[in-house]
């Protein structure tokens, strides 16, 4: 079963655009600057926007981050088990913990029935921002779904919070009472787990 959110906003031309600033970056540790763009499960890439893109794949990559409108936004290759393919999942929470999300599940049709994007999570969870020239507050509230899953450094494979999200929540985070505490009074939800992982980051982790 998917996560549930409350709210989802249009992400237009940062990942979908022909020749957005991006950096690529290598499993051997260099990266190199220049275009990029997703296409499936592959990173097409360019050095200037005069070249052919070349096409990239977990076998030589980590992942790609997006520059444009102020902030990042990071995909990297995540198998969530040991059954599953290589896929790009958005980070949106480093540390201790890592929060990924395959934000690019959720498409919005939001000017016309051919006319799609897709979903930055990451807007969802900072209101204030301007998409298209369009305030996030004017964008039609609508419940949708997306995957997500936590990880620490030293787990083979993430955790998905996609189902009996409480239960789960309670399990990962036992050594943080504050957010036990939190989670079983209600205080905190599904829809608030970037605040949950920010806050075990910050204030739990060691």
């Amino acid at each position: 079963m998917k996560f549930l959110i409350f709210y989802f906003v249009l992400f237009t031309q940062l990942v979908n655009a022909q020749h957005q600033e991006a950096t690529l970056h290598f499993i051997d540790g260099d990266s190199l600057f220049g275009y990029g763009t997703l296409k499936g499960e592959k990173i097409k890439f360019r050095i200037s926007k005069e070249d052919k893109a070349d096409v990239w794949d977990h076998n030589m990559v980590k992942g790609i981050n997006f520059h444009g409108y102020g902030f990042d936004v990071k995909f990297v290759y995540l198998k969530v088990n040991k059954n599953a393919f290589y896929d790009l999942y958005e980070v949106l929470e480093e540390g201790s913990v890592t929060l990924y999300t395959d934000t690019r599940e959720l498409r919005y049709n939001l000017n016309s029935p051919n006319s799609y994007g897709l979903l930055d999570l990451s807007l969802f969870l900072n209101k204030k921002r301007v998409v298209n020239n369009k305030a996030l507050d004017e964008i039609e509230n609508t419940p949708k779904t997306v995957s997500i899953y936590v990880k620490r450094e030293n787990e083979e494979y993430p955790t998905s919070l996609n189902s009996r999200f409480r239960k789960k929540v309670l399990e990962y985070f036992s050594d943080c009472i504050k957010i036990e505490k939190k989670v079983s009074s209600g205080e905190w939800f599904s829809n608030d787990i970037l605040d949950i992982v920010v806050f075990y980051n910050d204030i739990c982790a060691e």
